[in-house]
């Protein structure tokens, strides 16, 4: 009885950590050929990125062209590459860099105002989805995207999952005392 309270007691302690874990994603900000592949490169141009506050999103871009980068002000704007109201990030360059802050739930909408740019994909929603939500069973398709993760499984196993995960083994060590 003591191996099996040891055993569930280090298993809790090992998934522990999980529990704050945080997935980090890069964004390649050019525009897109083709279709953007969604399903398999969610950190694409052109499709919605799921993530959890705290995770890092850094869209990025190092090219001859220029680019910028604006938050668009809704959805509506996102959909028709209309920048109204949108507050510029970074301004046209050849390179440049943006954190998403990723603090707050809630869905961002990035475009490029470059003449054409915006029209061939190069455009993100970022959606910070709370960490009770089960990513894994989101079935969001509303802006070209879906629900994938780069991360791994264990990276993905955050907030409500894995502090239920270390709650029922804490239950089974303490059981397993008695």
């Amino acid at each position: 009885e003591q191996r099996v309270a040891a055993a569930a007691a280090a298993a809790a302690a090992a998934v522990a950590p999980l529990a704050e874990a945080t997935a980090n994603y890069t964004v390649n900000w050019v525009p897109q050929a083709t279709a953007p592949d969604c399903t398999n490169a969610p950190a694409t141009p052109g499709c919605t990125l799921h993530v959890h506050p705290g995770d890092t999103v850094v869209i990025s871009w190092d090219t001859e062209e220029v680019h910028d980068l604006l938050l668009m002000e809704n959805a509506e704007r996102y959909g028709a590459c209309t920048f109204i109201n949108a507050e510029e990030k970074v301004g046209k360059k050849q390179q440049g860099s943006y954190t998403v802050d990723t603090s707050a739930v809630g869905t961002q909408y990035f475009g490029c105002s470059v003449y054409g740019h915006c029209t061939s994909k190069q455009k993100i929603a970022i959606e910070v989805e709370d960490d009770a939500h089960d990513h894994d069973d989101h079935d969001d398709h509303d802006h070209d995207g879906t629900d994938a993760s780069s991360a791994p499984p264990a990276q993905r196993l955050g907030g409500a999952a894995a502090s239920a995960l270390v709650a029922v083994l804490a239950t089974a060590a303490a059981a397993a005392v008695v």
